[in-house]
Order: C-alpha cells, then structure tokens, then sequence
C-alpha cells in the first residue's frame, strides 16, 4: 500500500490560487472577461465561462456620453467584475443575460476585489465613470 503525504502548504497554494487573477474554482471555472471582439464596428462580446449563456454582442458606439452606460460583467466565482461602459440601447438585453450567467457560478468563498474599469485600474463603483472617447462608450477610475 502506497501512502501519499500532501503538506498543508499545498493544498493552501492550491486553494489560494483558485480565485486569483480572475480565475475559477479548481473545478475549471475561470473568468468570462470581457473583451473588445477588435472589429471597427464598435461592438463588445462577453463570455460566460461558468456556463453556457448567449451574450448578444452590445454596441459601445456613442455620440457623447449621454448615450453611455455602464454594467457590471462577473468574471469568476469570487464575484469579481470587470466595469464595462455600453450604449446605453443595449442595457437591457445584457442585463437578462448577466443574470443568468452569474447565477452559474459557484461560490468559492474568496473576497471579491474591486471592479476592473476599461482604463486598466480598480475602483469602487463610486469611482467609476463612463465616457464617450473616439465614439465608444468606456469605463475610467476617477480618484
């Protein structure tokens, strides 16, 4: 009989590194980041990584900022969000399938960090801003 030994250590690094960097539980869950689908048509893709939900890509595109809006895109099970700002039209149907979305994550008790903004930084919600840059609709920081 073969008997393994794993130090506590291990299975902390391991337990640890389930939720960091927008990754899932061991389990294979991992972040559903948003991402600029990188066409000139101004149009944002999501992915669910925690299941199989249809995003319909939203339109980014904005005169001014007035046509913005911002909405909140979970990324992994600890409830982290990335701050994403999309044409204000588009809201509603991204709102129907977020839901859905994050209904599939399991909870993998880490602490949730502050949401991502599209200009790189995290804030709180508070902190967070839309606006209308090169006519699509973003998120910033403002400390």
């Amino acid at each position: 009989m073969l008997a393994t030994h794993i130090s506590p250590l291990v299975v902390v690094v391991a337990l640890a590194g389930a939720c960091q960097g927008g990754s899932g539980p061991a389990s294979g869950v991992d972040a559903g980041t948003p991402s600029v689908d990188g066409s000139s048509d101004g149009l944002q893709t999501f992915t669910c990584s925690a299941g199989p939900v249809s995003f319909a890509p939203a339109d980014k595109s904005c005169v001014d900022v007035n046509d913005c809006a911002m909405v909140f895109h979970q990324t992994d099970c600890c409830g982290n969000s990335e701050a994403v700002g999309i044409n204000a039209s588009a809201v509603d149907a991204f709102t129907t399938s977020e839901a859905e979305c994050s209904a599939l994550f399991p909870g993998c008790g880490c602490p949730a960090r502050p949401p991502q903004t599209e200009d790189g930084n995290a804030a709180t919600p508070s902190q967070i801003r839309t606006e209308c840059r090169d006519n699509l609709c973003r998120t910033k920081s403002v400390f």
